[in-house]
């Protein structure tokens, strides 16, 4: 039985929070000693900024090789991104998804590496309880609307034409009624989390209320350790740069769903050109995403945008630290470019709450001054690179 007990938030609202007495959790000693991590925190408590930046997968590899390789290696850089924007449009104009131009499949980061299983069913249940008792590091990929702690939980019994396995969750132990779990708190339907008491990283959730998701393809994904070459961070971040300053000026394609793909300068010119037109609504639903309005998946993406910056801030700060260059001025125009797009959000949500749905004229400054700053970026980016 969950427990729960009354925590201050604000001034005057008080919020209840579910949690599992320690007292009723019996573990292995691995399985005990994968509970006690603090995983997306750190140990005063607050999150840890860099790895909420991070993308779901790259969350978790950096988890895993921070476990492996201690303070003994630089891992920053291996997760470095591309900061053009991208997006695709439909042939009316539509914004149909806002993304960065990934350099990299989420899983190809060196000294990791992988091992793959599906099924479903009790299956899958058993494989996964086998992989735990042998001290894996396991990453379970289900349908997220039929998964009950998550944000997209829809129903036990939703049918999807077309189910994906994109979003993961840490499986870190079990017993005979239950899965303990590590998710990104941001991927968390809160009404229904319950917690261990102590762990605020760690989620309980009954197997029975797993069945549904698991009646569906699951899919696990054991990590591994491989070896690291020394410099390899500060490689790698240094071609991400490289492909960044190569994006932003990419020709635009077709892809194979013929939608038109814009990059870079291109991309922020056709958000302008939407702002003039008055056509987008943030109150209809997503044509990317049915199940969310296009605010929430606007601002979801804008988000990524603004972590790729976040993250290569992170990674110069290593590199400065670890090779004495002198980068402040490079971070401080990555911090301009952070804050602008910072401020579209906060825009777009204050708009939103005064029932002003439509992206319009309004919004054309906001997208003029992120171009003024990208080109100032590129410009300081192209600088780091030529002096190297």
């Amino acid at each position: 039985e969950s427990l729960s007990k009354k925590v201050k938030v604000e001034k005057n609202e008080v919020k209840e929070v579910k949690y599992l007495p320690l007292t009723e959790v019996e573990l292995s000693s691995n399985m005990m000693a994968n509970i006690k991590k603090s995983y997306f925190y750190k140990e005063d408590g607050k999150l840890n900024d860099f790895i909420v930046s991070l993308e779901c997968v790259p969350q978790f590899i950096y988890m895993f090789l921070r476990e492996v390789f201690g303070n003994s290696m630089s891992l920053k850089g291996y997760f470095a991104e591309n900061l053009s924007p991208k997006i695709e449009i439909d042939d009316d104009g539509y914004i149909y998804e806002l993304h960065t131009d990934l350099v990299n499949n989420a899983y190809n980061v060196p000294g990791v590496g992988y091992t793959v299983y599906e099924g479903k069913g009790k299956e899958v249940f058993k494989q996964l309880e086998e992989l735990l008792d042998k001290g894996c590091f396991v990453l379970v990929q289900a349908v997220k609307q039929r998964v009950p702690f998550s944000s997209s939980f829809v129903s036990y019994d939703v049918v999807l034409e077309n189910p994906e396995l994109i979003h993961p969750f840490l499986v870190v132990g079990y017993d005979e009624k239950r899965l303990f779990y590590v998710d990104s708190p941001f991927s968390i339907k809160t009404e229904s989390f319950i917690h261990l008491e102590g762990n605020k990283s760690i989620g309980v959730v009954d197997k029975k209320d797993m069945e549904s998701a698991f009646d569906y393809t699951v899919r696990l994904i054991v990590l591994y350790p491989e070896a690291l070459g020394k410099n390899e961070s500060y490689d790698s971040a240094i071609s991400t740069i490289k492909e960044t300053i190569t994006s932003y000026y990419k020709s635009p394609i077709i892809n194979e769903e013929n939608r038109k793909v814009i990059y870079g300068i291109e991309a922020l010119e056709h958000f302008i050109d939407m702002c003039d037109k008055e056509v987008m609504r943030l109150d209809e639903n997503s044509r990317k995403d049915i199940f969310k309005k296009f605010k929430d998946y606007f601002i979801w993406k804008i988000n990524v945008v603004i972590s790729a910056r976040k993250i290569l801030i992170y990674t110069l700060q290593e590199i400065a630290q670890d090779s004495g260059q002198e980068l402040s001025f490079l971070i401080r125009v990555l911090e301009y470019s952070h804050d602008e797009w910072k401020n579209l959000n906060l825009y777009l949500n204050s708009r939103y709450l005064n029932k002003e749905f439509v992206l319009d004229k309004k919004y054309k400054r906001l997208f003029e001054r992120i171009k003024e700053k990208e080109l100032l970026m590129l410009e300081e980016l192209k600088r780091f690179v030529e002096a190297i």
